[in-house]
């Protein structure tokens, strides 16, 4: 009977060790799932939020993209190179101071003159945009674009005639003959010893007045083939004489 009741004590007891054991599994399985949940919620946060900062940077990354595409549109500055002549005695003043290895050129409609050399043209050919010229001056670059004006729009450009080498030869044997009495030979094969020749002689400006004379000879002969016309010298008085009495009578 004893034993009895130790047994059915005993079975009791384990029963109510086994109903705790499934109290205790079942509240821990509940933090789980809440844990879990918890847990779950805070990635999709930790998510949301790197999906919002790598959104931010791709927007920043097409905004210097775009800047940056913006900055190479945009040309370099540009410098004034051309200068308008109004008059046959201008354009040859301009073109006696050609150096060596220039080109000048006027614009066939606005009468402006400028001076490009051959690297221009070769650099012009392979430029494929702006971005290509800013190393360059704003001088060199507003050359290489009316270099690249020539070669697209070549009928609408005389190309200004000079002094051949022959010709300057001569010149300079003609001028040492004429004002030194002596044989300009020898000063035309060496211009060096010419240039020093007019130094110590104080001749400079006479000799430049001389090769303007030339040019001047071959410039006009090129604007009569051409039909280029200037105004002259009295078409010119007369003009401003005009513009003076139109301001005053507008004052």
């Amino acid at each position: 009977m004893f034993w009895n009741k130790k047994k059915k004590q005993d079975y009791e007891d384990d029963q109510e060790e086994i109903v705790e054991e499934e109290i205790a599994e079942d509240e821990s399985d509940v933090c789980n799932e809440d844990g879990g949940n918890e847990g779950a919620e805070h990635a999709a946060a930790v998510e949301s939020k790197d999906d919002v900062a790598m959104e931010k940077d791709s927007e920043r990354e097409e905004e210097n993209a775009e800047q940056e595409d913006s900055e190479e549109d945009v040309a370099p500055p540009t410098r004034q190179v051309l200068y308008k002549v109004n008059s046959l005695e201008q354009l040859a003043t301009f073109a006696n101071k050609r150096g060596n290895g220039v080109m000048q050129f006027m614009a066939k409609d606005t009468c402006e003159v400028f001076e490009l050399r051959e690297a221009h043209f070769r650099i012009a050919q392979v430029w494929g945009t702006v971005t290509m010229a800013r190393e360059c001056s704003a001088d060199e670059y507003s050359r290489v674009m009316l270099a690249m004006e020539i070669i697209d729009h070549e009928e609408n450009y005389y190309s200004l005639p000079g002094l051949t080498e022959k010709e300057v030869c001569q010149a300079i044997e003609d001028f040492c003959r004429d004002n030194f009495s002596v044989n300009g030979k020898k000063f035309s094969r060496k211009p060096e010893k010419f240039t020093k020749l007019l130094k110590e002689n104080d001749r400079r400006e006479d000799w430049d007045e001389y090769t303007k004379s030339l040019v001047y000879d071959k410039l006009e002969a090129f604007c009569e083939k051409n039909g280029i016309s200037f105004a002259t010298e009295e078409d010119a008085e007369v003009l401003k004489e005009e513009e003076m009495k139109e301001d005053g009578s507008d004052s």
